[in-house]
Protein backbone atom coordinates (compact mmCIF):
# COMPACT_ATOMS: atom_id res chain seq x y z
CA UNK A 1 0.00 0.00 0.00
CA UNK A 2 1.19 3.73 -0.74
CA UNK A 3 -0.15 6.87 0.04
CA UNK A 4 1.29 10.32 -1.25
CA UNK A 5 1.15 12.40 1.46
CA UNK A 6 2.15 16.57 1.66
CA UNK A 7 1.82 19.22 4.30
CA UNK A 8 3.27 22.00 5.22
CA UNK A 9 5.20 23.06 8.39
CA UNK A 10 5.10 26.49 10.76
CA UNK A 11 7.22 26.26 13.17
CA UNK A 12 8.26 29.05 15.61
CA UNK A 13 11.51 28.49 17.31
CA UNK A 14 13.63 30.91 19.63
CA UNK A 15 16.98 30.18 18.81
CA UNK A 16 18.95 27.75 16.57
CA UNK A 17 20.45 25.48 18.81
CA UNK A 18 20.25 21.90 17.61
CA UNK A 19 18.49 20.49 20.75
CA UNK A 20 15.76 23.55 20.55
CA UNK A 21 14.79 22.50 16.99
CA UNK A 22 15.05 18.63 17.77
CA UNK A 23 12.07 19.80 20.14
CA UNK A 24 10.21 22.26 18.25
CA UNK A 25 10.04 19.93 15.54
CA UNK A 26 8.77 16.72 17.81
CA UNK A 27 6.32 19.14 18.43
CA UNK A 28 5.19 20.28 15.31
CA UNK A 29 5.17 16.27 13.49
CA UNK A 30 2.84 14.96 16.32
CA UNK A 31 0.27 17.18 14.87
CA UNK A 32 0.91 15.86 11.51
CA UNK A 33 1.23 12.28 12.21
CA UNK A 34 -2.08 13.10 14.34
CA UNK A 35 -3.75 14.11 10.46
CA UNK A 36 -1.57 10.92 8.60
CA UNK A 37 -2.96 8.57 10.53
CA UNK A 38 -6.88 10.05 10.58
CA UNK A 39 -6.49 10.10 6.72
CA UNK A 40 -5.94 6.48 6.48
CA UNK A 41 -7.75 5.04 8.93
CA UNK A 42 -10.83 7.29 6.72
CA UNK A 43 -9.35 5.38 3.64
CA UNK A 44 -8.91 2.10 4.75
CA UNK A 45 -12.40 1.95 6.82
CA UNK A 46 -14.19 2.68 3.08
CA UNK A 47 -11.87 0.08 1.46
CA UNK A 48 -12.94 -2.41 4.31
CA UNK A 49 -16.70 -1.72 4.07
CA UNK A 50 -16.41 -1.91 0.20
CA UNK A 51 -14.87 -5.27 0.08
CA UNK A 52 -16.75 -6.74 3.02
CA UNK A 53 -14.18 -7.57 5.76
CA UNK A 54 -16.61 -5.85 8.26
CA UNK A 55 -19.11 -7.73 9.46
CA UNK A 56 -22.25 -6.92 12.19
CA UNK A 57 -23.45 -9.12 14.94
CA UNK A 58 -26.54 -9.31 12.65
CA UNK A 59 -24.62 -10.77 9.84
CA UNK A 60 -24.39 -7.96 7.63
CA UNK A 61 -21.45 -7.06 6.16
CA UNK A 62 -22.10 -4.39 2.59
CA UNK A 63 -24.84 -2.46 3.75
CA UNK A 64 -23.33 0.64 6.86
CA UNK A 65 -23.39 4.50 6.72
CA UNK A 66 -21.09 6.95 8.43
CA UNK A 67 -22.89 7.75 11.74
CA UNK A 68 -19.19 9.66 12.52
CA UNK A 69 -16.41 10.31 10.20
CA UNK A 70 -15.54 13.55 11.61
CA UNK A 71 -16.09 12.83 15.37
CA UNK A 72 -14.38 14.16 18.55
CA UNK A 73 -11.23 13.10 19.36
CA UNK A 74 -11.75 10.55 21.96
CA UNK A 75 -9.09 7.65 21.26
CA UNK A 76 -5.61 8.68 23.27
CA UNK A 77 -2.56 6.53 22.24
CA UNK A 78 0.79 7.02 23.27
CA UNK A 79 3.98 7.18 21.24
CA UNK A 80 7.70 7.89 21.53
CA UNK A 81 6.64 11.83 20.81
CA UNK A 82 4.22 12.10 22.83
CA UNK A 83 0.64 10.97 23.33
CA UNK A 84 -1.70 11.49 19.98
CA UNK A 85 -5.46 12.19 19.95
CA UNK A 86 -7.34 10.44 16.99
CA UNK A 87 -11.39 11.06 15.98
CA UNK A 88 -13.50 7.55 17.09
CA UNK A 89 -14.78 6.57 13.40
CA UNK A 90 -18.11 5.35 13.75
CA UNK A 91 -20.20 3.64 10.99
CA UNK A 92 -23.77 2.56 11.23
CA UNK A 93 -25.67 -0.90 10.03
CA UNK A 94 -28.65 0.02 8.20
CA UNK A 95 -30.38 -3.78 8.91
CA UNK A 96 -29.80 -3.53 12.86
CA UNK A 97 -28.81 -0.18 13.27
CA UNK A 98 -26.38 -0.99 15.87
CA UNK A 99 -23.54 0.80 15.51
CA UNK A 100 -19.65 -0.16 14.96
CA UNK A 101 -16.38 1.26 16.08
CA UNK A 102 -13.82 1.24 13.71
CA UNK A 103 -10.69 3.09 15.24
CA UNK A 104 -8.80 0.86 17.14
CA UNK A 105 -9.35 -2.34 15.32
CA UNK A 106 -7.94 -0.24 12.03
CA UNK A 107 -5.13 0.31 13.87
CA UNK A 108 -4.50 -2.72 15.71
CA UNK A 109 -5.05 -1.19 19.48
CA UNK A 110 -6.82 -3.07 22.39
CA UNK A 111 -9.79 -1.89 23.55
CA UNK A 112 -9.16 0.42 26.70
CA UNK A 113 -5.61 -0.01 25.84
CA UNK A 114 -3.39 3.27 25.07
CA UNK A 115 -0.30 1.68 23.86
CA UNK A 116 0.14 -0.75 20.37
CA UNK A 117 1.49 -4.24 21.51
CA UNK A 118 4.88 -3.70 21.03
CA UNK A 119 5.12 -1.01 23.34
CA UNK A 120 3.56 -3.29 25.80
CA UNK A 121 6.00 -5.54 25.67
CA UNK A 122 9.07 -3.04 25.56
CA UNK A 123 7.51 -1.24 28.83
CA UNK A 124 7.00 -4.96 30.78
CA UNK A 125 10.64 -5.84 29.68
CA UNK A 126 11.94 -2.63 31.09
CA UNK A 127 9.77 -3.08 34.35
CA UNK A 128 11.43 -6.78 34.26
CA UNK A 129 15.04 -5.72 34.07
CA UNK A 130 15.14 -2.64 36.32
CA UNK A 131 13.16 -1.37 39.33
CA UNK A 132 9.61 0.37 37.98
CA UNK A 133 10.49 3.98 39.11
CA UNK A 134 14.44 3.96 37.31
CA UNK A 135 12.69 2.29 33.97
CA UNK A 136 10.38 4.43 33.86
CA UNK A 137 13.09 6.98 33.66
CA UNK A 138 14.67 5.38 31.03
CA UNK A 139 11.41 5.46 28.96
CA UNK A 140 11.05 9.19 28.90
CA UNK A 141 14.60 9.91 27.81
CA UNK A 142 13.79 8.31 25.02
CA UNK A 143 10.04 10.54 25.11
CA UNK A 144 7.60 7.87 26.21
CA UNK A 145 6.34 9.03 29.14
CA UNK A 146 4.03 6.62 31.08
CA UNK A 147 3.49 6.49 35.26
CA UNK A 148 4.15 3.68 37.53
CA UNK A 149 0.70 2.23 37.38
CA UNK A 150 0.68 2.27 33.59
CA UNK A 151 4.14 0.35 33.84
CA UNK A 152 3.01 -1.99 36.35
CA UNK A 153 0.08 -3.14 34.76
CA UNK A 154 1.80 -4.07 31.82
CA UNK A 155 4.37 -6.21 33.01
CA UNK A 156 1.65 -8.23 35.27
CA UNK A 157 -0.59 -8.62 31.82
CA UNK A 158 2.45 -9.93 29.93
CA UNK A 159 3.56 -12.05 33.40
CA UNK A 160 0.17 -13.69 33.47
CA UNK A 161 0.60 -15.34 29.77
CA UNK A 162 4.00 -16.90 30.44
CA UNK A 163 3.69 -20.76 30.89
CA UNK A 164 7.08 -22.11 31.29
CA UNK A 165 6.80 -26.30 30.67
CA UNK A 166 8.77 -29.36 29.72
CA UNK A 167 9.51 -29.73 25.83
CA UNK A 168 9.60 -33.01 24.90
CA UNK A 169 11.99 -32.23 22.01
CA UNK A 170 15.26 -31.57 24.69
CA UNK A 171 17.01 -33.54 27.21
CA UNK A 172 15.66 -35.91 29.61
CA UNK A 173 17.65 -33.73 32.27
CA UNK A 174 17.56 -30.59 34.07
CA UNK A 175 18.39 -28.87 37.25
CA UNK A 176 16.33 -27.42 40.51
CA UNK A 177 16.85 -24.68 42.98
CA UNK A 178 15.24 -22.40 44.89
CA UNK A 179 16.11 -18.71 46.55
CA UNK A 180 14.48 -17.16 48.88
CA UNK A 181 12.97 -13.46 48.26
CA UNK A 182 11.12 -10.59 50.49
CA UNK A 183 7.65 -10.73 50.47
CA UNK A 184 5.38 -8.47 52.11
CA UNK A 185 4.21 -9.11 55.96
CA UNK A 186 6.17 -11.90 56.37
CA UNK A 187 10.00 -11.87 58.11
CA UNK A 188 11.47 -14.62 56.62
CA UNK A 189 9.92 -14.16 53.01
CA UNK A 190 9.29 -17.10 50.35
CA UNK A 191 11.03 -18.73 48.10
CA UNK A 192 11.17 -18.69 44.53
CA UNK A 193 11.87 -22.12 43.06
CA UNK A 194 13.12 -23.28 39.60
CA UNK A 195 13.07 -26.09 36.86
CA UNK A 196 16.04 -25.66 34.37
CA UNK A 197 16.02 -28.15 31.21
CA UNK A 198 18.86 -29.44 29.19
CA UNK A 199 18.50 -28.11 25.81
CA UNK A 200 19.70 -30.67 22.65
CA UNK A 201 21.91 -27.76 21.13
CA UNK A 202 22.58 -24.50 22.83
CA UNK A 203 20.01 -21.47 21.55
CA UNK A 204 20.89 -19.14 18.63
CA UNK A 205 19.48 -16.05 20.26
CA UNK A 206 20.27 -16.66 24.28
CA UNK A 207 23.35 -18.93 23.52
CA UNK A 208 22.25 -21.19 26.54
CA UNK A 209 22.16 -24.64 26.73
CA UNK A 210 19.07 -24.66 29.30
CA UNK A 211 16.07 -23.41 29.06
CA UNK A 212 13.35 -22.16 31.91
CA UNK A 213 10.83 -24.88 32.33
CA UNK A 214 8.98 -24.30 35.68
CA UNK A 215 8.49 -21.54 37.87
CA UNK A 216 6.70 -21.41 41.48
CA UNK A 217 6.70 -19.07 44.13
CA UNK A 218 5.82 -20.85 47.45
CA UNK A 219 6.43 -21.39 50.71
CA UNK A 220 10.36 -22.57 52.60
CA UNK A 221 10.51 -26.11 51.81
CA UNK A 222 6.48 -26.20 49.56
CA UNK A 223 5.62 -26.33 46.65
CA UNK A 224 8.03 -28.84 45.26
CA UNK A 225 5.48 -31.33 44.51
CA UNK A 226 3.61 -28.67 42.26
CA UNK A 227 6.81 -27.65 40.59
CA UNK A 228 8.35 -31.19 39.85
CA UNK A 229 4.58 -32.45 38.60
CA UNK A 230 5.13 -31.79 34.73
CA UNK A 231 7.43 -34.02 34.95
CA UNK A 232 5.40 -37.02 36.21
CA UNK A 233 2.84 -35.77 33.04
CA UNK A 234 5.53 -36.53 30.56
CA UNK A 235 4.88 -39.84 29.93
CA UNK A 236 7.60 -40.13 27.14
CA UNK A 237 10.34 -39.59 29.78
CA UNK A 238 11.11 -42.57 31.26
CA UNK A 239 13.29 -41.34 33.85
CA UNK A 240 14.57 -37.62 34.58
CA UNK A 241 17.52 -37.17 36.06
CA UNK A 242 17.62 -33.85 38.15
CA UNK A 243 20.85 -32.05 39.83
CA UNK A 244 19.63 -30.53 43.19
CA UNK A 245 21.63 -29.30 45.73
CA UNK A 246 20.41 -31.40 48.76
CA UNK A 247 17.35 -29.40 49.74
CA UNK A 248 15.21 -31.58 51.95
CA UNK A 249 12.20 -29.90 50.70
CA UNK A 250 12.72 -31.09 47.60
CA UNK A 251 11.89 -34.59 48.57
CA UNK A 252 8.13 -33.88 48.42
CA UNK A 253 8.32 -34.00 44.16
CA UNK A 254 10.43 -36.92 44.16
CA UNK A 255 8.53 -39.97 42.69
CA UNK A 256 10.09 -43.28 40.97
CA UNK A 257 10.59 -42.00 37.69
CA UNK A 258 12.49 -38.92 38.67
CA UNK A 259 16.56 -39.50 39.71
CA UNK A 260 18.34 -37.22 42.12
CA UNK A 261 21.96 -35.98 41.33
CA UNK A 262 23.20 -34.30 44.38
CA UNK A 263 25.05 -30.89 43.10
CA UNK A 264 29.02 -32.11 43.93
CA UNK A 265 29.97 -28.49 44.18
CA UNK A 266 27.82 -28.02 47.11
CA UNK A 267 28.77 -31.25 48.74
CA UNK A 268 32.41 -29.80 49.07
CA UNK A 269 30.78 -26.12 49.94
CA UNK A 270 28.61 -27.81 52.28
CA UNK A 271 30.87 -29.98 54.22
CA UNK A 272 32.99 -26.79 55.43
CA UNK A 273 29.93 -25.75 57.21
CA UNK A 274 30.11 -29.05 59.18
CA UNK A 275 33.38 -28.76 59.83
CA UNK A 276 33.03 -25.77 61.61
CA UNK A 277 30.21 -27.40 63.75
CA UNK A 278 32.64 -30.30 64.41
CA UNK A 279 35.24 -28.00 65.91
CA UNK A 280 37.78 -28.41 63.22
CA UNK A 281 39.86 -25.04 63.14
CA UNK A 282 40.13 -23.31 59.94
CA UNK A 283 42.58 -24.18 57.85
CA UNK A 284 44.42 -26.28 59.87
CA UNK A 285 46.37 -29.28 58.62
CA UNK A 286 43.32 -31.23 59.64
CA UNK A 287 41.04 -29.16 57.41
CA UNK A 288 42.93 -28.80 54.77
CA UNK A 289 43.63 -32.33 54.36
CA UNK A 290 39.86 -33.21 54.31
CA UNK A 291 39.00 -30.15 51.80
CA UNK A 292 41.59 -31.67 49.81
CA UNK A 293 40.34 -35.37 49.70
CA UNK A 294 36.83 -33.72 49.57
CA UNK A 295 38.01 -32.11 46.55
CA UNK A 296 39.14 -35.50 45.01
CA UNK A 297 35.68 -36.87 45.55
CA UNK A 298 33.84 -34.62 43.98
CA UNK A 299 36.31 -33.31 41.42
CA UNK A 300 34.78 -33.42 37.45
CA UNK A 301 37.82 -34.73 35.57
CA UNK A 302 37.37 -37.02 32.44
CA UNK A 303 33.99 -35.24 32.02
CA UNK A 304 33.61 -35.97 28.12
CA UNK A 305 35.30 -39.01 28.29
CA UNK A 306 32.20 -41.55 29.41
CA UNK A 307 33.91 -44.86 29.93
CA UNK A 308 37.24 -42.99 31.51
CA UNK A 309 34.34 -41.50 33.73
CA UNK A 310 32.93 -44.98 34.81
CA UNK A 311 36.27 -46.09 35.95
CA UNK A 312 36.92 -42.79 37.99
CA UNK A 313 34.22 -43.21 39.79
CA UNK A 314 35.51 -45.77 41.63
CA UNK A 315 38.45 -43.81 42.88
CA UNK A 316 36.08 -41.38 44.14
CA UNK A 317 33.84 -43.64 46.37
CA UNK A 318 36.94 -44.57 47.63
CA UNK A 319 38.13 -41.28 48.29
CA UNK A 320 34.72 -40.91 50.05
CA UNK A 321 35.23 -43.98 51.94
CA UNK A 322 38.38 -42.54 53.48
CA UNK A 323 36.34 -39.35 54.98
CA UNK A 324 33.59 -41.64 56.27
CA UNK A 325 36.60 -43.45 58.41
CA UNK A 326 38.33 -40.66 59.45
CA UNK A 327 34.73 -38.14 60.56
CA UNK A 328 34.09 -42.55 62.38
CA UNK A 329 38.13 -41.89 63.72
CA UNK A 330 37.70 -38.45 64.83
CA UNK A 331 34.53 -38.09 65.84
CA UNK A 332 33.04 -35.80 63.45
CA UNK A 333 29.41 -36.59 63.72
CA UNK A 334 27.99 -33.99 61.34
CA UNK A 335 30.83 -34.15 58.92
CA UNK A 336 30.21 -38.12 58.67
CA UNK A 337 26.27 -38.38 58.44
CA UNK A 338 26.02 -35.35 56.24
CA UNK A 339 28.55 -37.36 54.07
CA UNK A 340 26.41 -40.21 54.52
CA UNK A 341 23.49 -39.10 53.58
CA UNK A 342 24.68 -37.24 50.34
CA UNK A 343 26.87 -39.87 48.98
CA UNK A 344 23.80 -41.84 47.44
CA UNK A 345 23.28 -39.51 45.07
CA UNK A 346 26.85 -38.28 44.29
CA UNK A 347 26.64 -40.83 41.21
CA UNK A 348 23.97 -40.87 39.53
CA UNK A 349 24.43 -39.41 36.24
CA UNK A 350 27.61 -40.92 35.62
CA UNK A 351 26.68 -44.17 34.87
CA UNK A 352 24.38 -42.80 32.09
CA UNK A 353 26.37 -41.23 28.84
CA UNK A 354 25.38 -38.21 27.42
CA UNK A 355 24.13 -36.32 30.74
CA UNK A 356 25.06 -32.88 31.99
CA UNK A 357 27.94 -32.44 34.34
CA UNK A 358 26.90 -32.33 38.23
CA UNK A 359 27.59 -28.66 38.95
CA UNK A 360 24.83 -26.79 39.24
CA UNK A 361 23.98 -23.95 36.48
CA UNK A 362 21.03 -23.10 38.54
CA UNK A 363 22.85 -20.94 40.64
CA UNK A 364 23.42 -18.61 37.77
CA UNK A 365 19.62 -18.21 37.30
CA UNK A 366 19.82 -17.29 41.25
CA UNK A 367 21.83 -14.52 40.68
CA UNK A 368 19.90 -13.71 37.85
CA UNK A 369 16.46 -13.22 40.35
CA UNK A 370 17.86 -12.22 43.07
CA UNK A 371 19.35 -8.97 41.12
CA UNK A 372 15.71 -8.20 40.41
CA UNK A 373 14.13 -9.47 43.65
CA UNK A 374 16.25 -7.68 46.10
CA UNK A 375 14.87 -4.72 45.04
CA UNK A 376 11.83 -4.02 46.96
CA UNK A 377 9.01 -6.06 49.00
CA UNK A 378 7.10 -8.24 46.85
CA UNK A 379 3.67 -10.11 46.71
CA UNK A 380 3.50 -13.68 45.68
CA UNK A 381 1.45 -12.93 42.69
CA UNK A 382 3.85 -10.19 41.50
CA UNK A 383 6.98 -11.60 42.06
CA UNK A 384 5.63 -14.43 39.70
CA UNK A 385 4.75 -12.01 36.68
CA UNK A 386 8.35 -10.18 37.00
CA UNK A 387 10.41 -13.09 37.17
CA UNK A 388 8.53 -14.74 34.39
CA UNK A 389 9.35 -11.40 32.03
CA UNK A 390 12.73 -11.48 33.22
CA UNK A 391 13.31 -15.35 33.21
CA UNK A 392 11.54 -15.68 29.71
CA UNK A 393 14.04 -13.25 28.26
CA UNK A 394 16.84 -14.29 29.31
CA UNK A 395 16.45 -17.86 28.77
CA UNK A 396 13.27 -18.73 26.56
CA UNK A 397 13.48 -15.79 24.10
CA UNK A 398 13.36 -18.39 21.21
CA UNK A 399 9.84 -19.29 22.47
CA UNK A 400 6.31 -17.22 21.64
CA UNK A 401 4.41 -15.49 24.46
CA UNK A 402 0.78 -15.49 23.13
CA UNK A 403 2.25 -15.61 19.38
CA UNK A 404 4.34 -12.97 19.86
CA UNK A 405 8.25 -13.11 19.87
CA UNK A 406 10.64 -11.05 21.69
CA UNK A 407 12.51 -10.34 18.76
CA UNK A 408 9.69 -8.76 17.31
CA UNK A 409 8.95 -6.20 19.67
CA UNK A 410 12.54 -5.19 19.90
Amino acid sequence: MRKEFTFTLTIDYPDTKLETLVAVFLQAIKGVFESFVYQISVEAAEKEIKKGHITCTCGEKHHFIWKTKHGKNTVFVLMPFGKITLPQLQIQCKKCGRKLFLTRSLLGVEKRKRQILKDIYRVALAGALTTYRVAARILSFTGYKIGLSTLWKNLQNIGKKIHFSLSEKEKPCGEADGTGIPVQSKKKGEEVKILLQERQQASPLTGKNTRIAGLLVDNYHAGWDKLLKPIREKHSFSRFFLVVDGDRGINQGKYSGIVFQRCLWHVSYQLKHFLRLDGVRYRSREWTNIVAETGKACFLGYKNDWQTKLGYQSQRKQHIQNLLSLFQEKRHKHCFYYLLRAQKDMFACDSEEGLPGTTSRAERVMRTINQRMDVGVWKREGATNVLAVRLHYYYNRDEAIDGVYWQDVM
